[in-house]
């Protein structure tokens, strides 16, 4: 096996701006926290600041009159969007109140003041100065002392230093000088354990197995002992930190799933009756999710050829390890009725353990459902985008038959999803992402996620566009563990998350 060379970089780049007066009395935040914006899923306004100004019905007019000023001279010089929470206001008085405002200002009616005790404000009138990630560049009191020219130092300061990109909140643990092999290690192939904060990274081409601490260092080296062995794909914990399940194709089997345990380095195939699938023209597909709670595996059903799929297709497969049984279960998005896209046909599943409910997404569809495993019924749906505008559909059939140049041009039109995490009792993360191909090379092409975080009634928290080639595989409530495989060296990287 190639040699690999580890060059451990870490650094946290957080840029500042810190205005002499204590606001400890106005706020409980400080220059360079984080908080969410208001923002929709489809993230399609091009803001490069925001200005969220907290006021209610008695704060001083001529306070508010010069946040107004300060909005008038900067949005000439910068894309800025301003966001008024007024508290003590209800839906039913908001339309006389926005007729006192600019048109283009957001108007947030804070009844309960549920939106100043978010954003951690203690006395109105008071705002913050945001950039395009929630980072807070300034902030003072309505009327207060930090004037036009002072914004629009910390303004371009804060352009021209790149606070509005999310590489700023990066921690690099690990670099790797690696072969080609590994660009398949940065997608499918990565595990962490909260248990231990290691990082598992699994080699495809060379069937080896890498256990890096969080800080870079080299643990363990595993050569995994296949017979026969094409393929595998997607390891899940089996039993978190010793064990982890995977899907493996041979010569002689077509699927077959396995369990790898790192402390005996022996692997144990999982028996599972599949006798049910053995129509030529149905699959079970390569990505899988194993949830530990249910013992069970859950797949997508998919066919070998570009179909037109009927109402009747059930998506979905659960494979129950202790009951020997499979479950078909589900419903289509209605393209997949319209057009001939059943290759594109896969999904991401996560089990959640608190409301015992198995939520489900499907490539190019903006619903996450949530279904019971007790008799695998649909329990509620919820939309991430009302709006619909960052959906694209299929507007052609697909045969193999195609060109490339046709090909291409469908691929780089969907919406591919990839894992749903937990982050909380009721919040979660889906991740997504497109491709972007390199000049018209269908075998060369960039990656760009998305990361979407949504609360159990189907409110968008928090939308993360990742820079390109950035791909994360793990998240929690503090941060995201993401990968990028550029110029053979595979860097993984941690990012900070807030999700106040």
């Amino acid at each position: 096996m190639k040699t690999i060379n580890i060059i451990l970089t870490v650094f946290v780049v957080f840029n500042t701006y810190i205005f002499a007066n204590d606001f400890t009395l106005y706020s409980d935040l400080k220059i360079g926290d984080e908080v969410n914006l208001i923002k929709s899923s489809s993230n399609t306004d091009d803001n490069n600041f925001y200005l969220y100004l907290f006021a209610d019905a008695n704060s001083c007019s001529l306070c508010i009159s010069s946040v107004k000023e300060i909005y008038e001279e900067i949005s000439s010089f910068h894309n800025l969007k301003v966001v008024l929470f007024m508290g003590g206001i209800s839906n039913n008085n908001i339309v006389k109140i926005k007729k006192q405002y600019p048109s283009n200002w957001q108007i947030i009616p804070d009844e309960i003041f549920a939106y100043k005790s978010l954003y951690k404000v203690n006395q109105y009138p008071f705002y913050y100065i945001l950039d395009r990630d929630g980072i807070i560049l300034a902030m003072d009191k309505g009327g207060g002392e930090l004037d036009i020219k002072n914004i629009l130092r910390i303004l371009k300061g804060a352009k021209n230093k790149g606070t509005n990109s999310s590489k700023n909140h990066y921690e690099e643990l690990i670099k790797l000088d690696s072969n080609d092999d590994f660009i398949y290690a940065n997608s499918r192939y990565l595990l962490y354990s909260t248990i231990n904060e290691n990082i598992y990274m699994f080699i495809p081409g060379a069937k080896v197995l890498l256990i890096y601490s969080n800080k870079g260092k080299l643990i363990e080296t595993h050569k995994l002992p296949f017979e026969n062995s094409i393929s595998f794909y997607d390891p899940n914990w089996y039993e978190e930190p010793y064990s982890f399940m995977f899907v493996h194709n041979s010569y002689n089997n077509y699927r077959e799933y396995l369990v790898y345990d790192i402390r005996s380095k022996m692997l144990t195939k999982l028996e599972i009756k599949l006798d049910t699938l053995n129509d030529t023209e149905l699959l079970l597909h390569y990505r899988t999710y194993y949830s530990p709670k249910v013992n069970t595996i859950f797949t997508t059903h998919y066919t070998r050829k570009n179909l037109n799929l009927n109402k009747n297709f059930t998506p979905f497969i659960g494979m129950n390890i202790s009951k020997n049984s499979l479950q078909s279960f589900g419903k289509l998005p209605e393209y997949y009725l319209q057009y001939k896209g059943s290759q594109f046909l896969y999904s991401t599943f996560l089990y959640d353990e608190h409301n015992k409910l198995l939520l489900t997404n499907i490539n190019n569809d903006d619903n996450i459902c949530f279904w019971n495993l007790e008799n695998y019924t649909l329990s509620k749906q919820i939309s991430l985008n009302n709006e619909k505008i960052n959906i694209d559909i299929y507007n052609q059939d697909l045969i193999s038959s195609d060109n490339s140049e046709t090909k291409m041009n469908m691929f780089s039109k969907v919406n591919y999803c990839q894992n749903i995490y937990q982050l909380s009792t009721e919040v979660y993360a889906l991740t997504l992402f497109k491709l972007n191909f390199i000049k018209n090379n269908i075998n060369d092409y960039n990656y760009f996620y998305k990361i979407i975080i949504f609360n159990f009634e189907g409110v968008v928290i928090k939308v993360i566009n990742l820079e390109k080639g950035i791909i994360p595989f793990f998240i929690n409530d503090k941060f995201i563990l993401s990968s990028k495989f550029e110029n053979n060296l595979l860097s993984i990287f941690k990012y900070k998350l807030s999700i106040l």
